[in-house]
């Protein structure tokens, strides 16, 4: 390639020192940068805004890559593609796919060990694609995609890789910059270095600008994910390595940098603390120019740790045991986000800061073993026979990895199965569907300020509201509190309906959630005017002040029409699934304050209505073991029937606010007492069926 030392922009590096020696202080970075990922990840509450960390990590790459190439053009005339890109895999790869591994054997042996499929938030479908994606770096534009949100556990249950969206923007980037370069180089080669400063500037500000002009205060997950809505803050570090790289830097530019460091990171160290909010959503104004600011000041920050090596700043981020997080930041990086999903409370029994220091260990220990031999194996000096069988072996797991995704199912039967066998409903259709935006909290639930719920809904929410109340106050660790219940029935499509708005207002009610299929008839006659009631109704919970309201689905009935009482039922699963298509309608025409959780499956059989079930987690429990989930009238729900039904609601309410807490709360058997009082005796008698369960209905 054509050589440019000796052109007027290439004098002698300034930092001619610095490629032989590691600049320790930015490793002080990448540890300042992981640290507050993987506190907001476990403990948003604690650090709202530790989504910090990512323009941290994305401006250094901007920096050392440009860094390294602009040095790559300066001592050797130019740039070597092939053996750019073949470093960029050595230095990624190897850990990325161990780390896929061993997340496919942590899953596999989880399915071995834990029993309760409900327990433990495992997806494997998604699984598979979500590995196949991050192998090949687009897994952020897959996520855009399937409409997974990055800021609330949406969209199904939460992917297991879904931090490395930001290693795909990164090698997306590390793909074409090169390109780019070459290109600047070739434009002119007298003034080379101003036109890339020209051209970074310009990428910078038209990206996010872009950010700004689509960013969705609904959930920015796009502008997030996006790698045309993050080129900015690795064009910022571009910018910085064209800027002071292979030149003499000024006194002027030293002084400013000097001046602006303290209130630049102190802009960063702030912004930890109060750039979120509740439930750790970027506050609008950094999408809307603030993460532009933010990343010019990680720039500062880089800028003086580089020029700057015996400031108090750069000797803290210097300090050994800081060094020692950020030259392992990488494999922490790789591993948190599975560790926080599969440690979790009900695999360990512990919660709050034990939870929390035992998931920092496990994850402290994943990476210092990736880093120490892993990271380290393609870099020895190895035979051409090591070599092959390396590569060989590397090809082979990454193969496995595509096919275990299917096949994994097979031995995981608990939760391979759960979108057939829906009693263990608490994971088919759990969280938002696809593509819906969650619903905003103004204040994240406490235990001291719990999430205010209202209910409504027919009899059969009357019947269930003991055990949805105990799941929602016990089982997310007393932050719900289902203080009111509102059940109009009929009513809640006409005018005396709009009561359910006032008990709302009159209660201070966050949350409005329920189902009714009282309306079905009205559903099947004229669906048109149905919708356009139910419109009025979710816009009076607005204007009543409602935070959002939660639609539920209700199970199939028996369709038999066992008494004068119940001549209506068999209209009801006719109506159900056109009530589902409403709902989701809403959901569009109301984003961020409409939902819809599909839990009416949650004690059904196969998707059918059933008045028996197995017990939880053993479908091929001896039919004299199951349990009556539905009373003798076909439609209304036992005790284990409601049991089911709270416990999917309890994990579907916390996907969707992800700061609450989870845990156990079937022990409490005060609302079984209650839910009794609601049901005349006899409706749920102690039959255990002797006949084959195709027929027990």
């Amino acid at each position: 390639m054509t050589s440019l030392a000796d052109t007027p922009e290439t004098p002698t590096l300034l930092l001619e020192k610095a490629p032989k020696r590691r600049l320790l202080g930015l490793d002080g970075l990448r540890a300042v940068a992981v640290s507050s990922i993987i506190v907001y990840h476990d403990a948003v509450a604690v650090l709202p805004g530790g989504f910090f960390g990512v323009p941290i990590f994305f401006v250094l790459s901007g920096y050392l890559i440009t860094r390294l190439l602009i040095e790559e053009i300066t001592n050797h005339g130019g740039i070597q593609l092939v053996s750019f890109w073949v470093r960029r895999i050595k230095r990624l790869y190897p850990e990325l796919l161990g780390m896929i591994v061993v997340t496919f054997v942590a899953v596999l042996i989880l399915g071995r060990l834990v029993k309760d499929p409900t327990t433990t938030l495992i997806d494997l479908p998604q699984i598979r694609f979500d590995a196949i994606s991050s192998l090949l770096y687009y897994c952020n534009w897959r996520f855009i995609a399937s409409g997974v949100s990055y800021f609330t556990m949406t969209g199904g249950l939460p992917s297991l890789f879904k931090p490395l969206w930001s290693l795909a923007v990164e090698e997306q980037f590390y793909l074409f910059w090169p390109l780019i370069v070459i290109g600047i180089t070739k434009l002119s080669r007298l003034r080379w270095r101003r036109n890339g400063l020209i051209i970074t500037a310009v990428l910078s500000v038209a990206s996010a600008v872009e950010m700004a002009l689509i960013y969705s205060s609904a959930d920015p997950s796009r502008v997030w994910y996006g790698t045309d809505t993050n080129v900015f803050w690795l064009g910022i570090g571009a910018f910085l390595a064209f800027l002071t790289t292979g030149v003499e830097v000024g006194p002027a530019f030293k002084r400013f940098v000097t001046w602006a460091v303290w209130p630049s990171a102190a802009l960063v160290v702030v912004g930890l603390f109060i750039g979120g909010n509740a439930q750790g959503v970027p506050v609008p104004i950094l999408f809307e120019g603030g993460f532009f600011v933010v990343g010019i000041a990680v720039a500062v920050v880089i800028a003086f740790v580089v020029f700057h090596q015996r400031s108090l700043l750069t000797k803290g981020l210097c300090w050994k045991p800081v060094v020692a997080i950020g030259l392992a930041s990488y494999g922490a990086y790789l591993y948190h986000w599975g560790v926080l999903l599969l440690v979790d409370e009900s695999l360990t029994g512990l919660s709050g800061a034990a939870l929390f220091w035992l998931r920092i260990a496990v994850t402290v220990a994943l990476s210092a073993a990736s880093y120490f031999f892993i990271k380290p194996i393609v870099y020895k000096k190895w035979s051409r026979t090591a070599k092959r069988i390396g590569y060989s072996l590397a090809i082979i797991l990454t193969v496995a990895i595509i096919m275990l995704g299917s096949t994994a199912s097979l031995v995981y039967p608990g939760k391979a199965h759960a979108k057939t066998i829906n009693h263990l409903g608490a994971i088919a259709g759990v969280g938002l569907v696809p593509g819906e935006v969650p619903i905003p909290l103004s204040s994240a639930p406490s235990t001291a300020d719990p999430l205010r719920v209202l209910g409504f809904g027919d009899s059969q929410q009357v019947i269930n509201a003991p055990a949805m109340s105990a799941a929602l106050q016990a089982g997310t660790g007393a932050q719900v509190a289902f203080h009111s219940v509102a059940f109009p029935g009929w009513g809640l499509t006409t005018a005396s309906g709009l009561g359910v708005a006032n008990q709302a207002k009159q209660d201070g009610s966050q949350i409005v959630m329920g189902s009714t299929v009282w309306n079905s008839p009205q559903i099947l006659s004229d669906n048109a005017a149905f919708l356009a009631l139910m419109v009025s109704f979710v816009q009076e919970l607005k204007a009543a002040g409602v935070e959002g309201v939660i639609f539920l689905s209700t199970p199939p009935t028996s369709g038999i029409a066992t008494s004068p009482q119940t001549s209506s039922y068999p209209v009801v699963n006719k109506a159900l699934p056109i009530w589902a298509q409403d709902i989701k309608v809403l959901d569009k025409q109301f984003p961020g304050f409409v939902v819809f959780f599909d839990i009416g499956p949650s004690y059904a059989l196969n998707g059918q209505f059933s008045t028996w079930l197995p017990p939880t987690g053993h479908p091929n429990a001896p039919l004299g073991e199951w349990n009556r989930v539905r009373a003798t009238d076909g439609i209304h729900s036992c005790a284990q029937g409601a049991a089911l039904y709270a416990t999917a609601l309890q994990l579907d309410v916390h996907l969707e606010f992800a700061t609450l807490v989870r845990t156990a709360w079937q022990s409490d058997t005060a609302w079984q007492a209650l839910q009794a009082s609601k049901q005349a005796p006899g409706v749920c008698p102690a039959d255990h069926p002797s006949i084959r369960p195709a027929t027990a209905r």
